[in-house]
């Protein structure tokens, strides 16, 4: 085979709040890409760390995470969450691998262990040193939370030479709103996990936050015009009307 592909479920820390659970959720996917940069290293790679669950090198995604958190209930008061996490890496993927499934353009974006190397590498050794990091890293997470991996990640974030990038926020548990778009400045990791934001000179903590791909941000610029243009049309009707100058200037206001 050329990738790693692995579904794994696991139980979390019993008692959680919802917002705990969700935080928890989050941090399994940071560290399960964190183990997956780990094997990278044992390759001799340098890997970054993209928010929220891809692993690229020389900036191109060679692995991605997703995790799904279920909520279990046993008896009546003990509380656990369960995570379905998923992981698949790009070991001895080829040009010709993308060719053959009719993805020749996700080869400008997508990479693996070979195509940078030329390499061909042994697909037992790859699972076994990210199993083996894998495993001792969610020990670690389970038994004292993720601060001591702060400064671990940390470095090998990618902050995009703390640029602005556009990110999606809408899922956090703070009750964003839908349309919760932000020009951010990626600062680094809260000592809980959540990635540090900068938006409008501000900084905090966001567990869950999605960096827009291109494609996503014309669509985002076409909901926003989409709902300037129906701003523009309430006003309108409102001018159309005498009686209605104070709705038309906290309209514009």
């Amino acid at each position: 085979d050329v990738s790693i592909c692995v579904t794994y479920v696991f139980m979390g820390p019993e008692n959680m709040s919802d917002s705990e659970s969700a935080v928890y959720g989050y941090n399994m996917t940071t560290i399960s890409a964190y183990s997956v940069m780990q094997m990278a290293r044992d390759f001799g790679f340098d890997p970054k760390f993209k928010w929220a669950n891809d692993v690229r090198i020389n900036d191109k995604k060679t692995a991605g995470v997703l995790a799904d958190r279920r909520e279990h209930k046993f008896g009546t008061s003990n509380h656990r969450p369960i995570i379905i996490l998923g992981i698949g890496v790009n070991v001895n993927v080829t040009m010709e691998d993308f060719r053959r499934e009719d993805h020749l353009q996700l080869s400008e974006t997508i990479t693996s262990f070979k195509m940078q190397t030329g390499t061909t590498y042994d697909m037992r050794q790859a699972y076994g040193s990210l199993q083996q990091h894998l495993i001792r890293n969610l020990d670690e997470l389970y038994q004292s939370g993720f601060a001591p991996f702060k400064a671990r990640i940390e470095p090998h974030l990618e902050t995009f030479n703390h640029q602005p990038r556009l990110f999606d926020l809408k899922d956090n548990h703070d009750n964003s709103p839908d349309f919760a778009y932000a020009a951010a400045i990626v600062i680094g990791l809260h000592h809980d996990g959540e990635l540090l934001l900068n938006i409008d000179g501000r900084t905090k903590e966001y567990p869950a936050g999605r960096l827009l791909k291109e494609k996503e941000i014309t669509q985002a610029e076409d909901k926003l015009k989409e709902e300037v243009g129906k701003l523009c049309l309430k006003v309108q009707e409102l001018e159309g009307q005498p009686d209605n100058e104070q709705k038309i200037a906290a309209t514009k206001g």
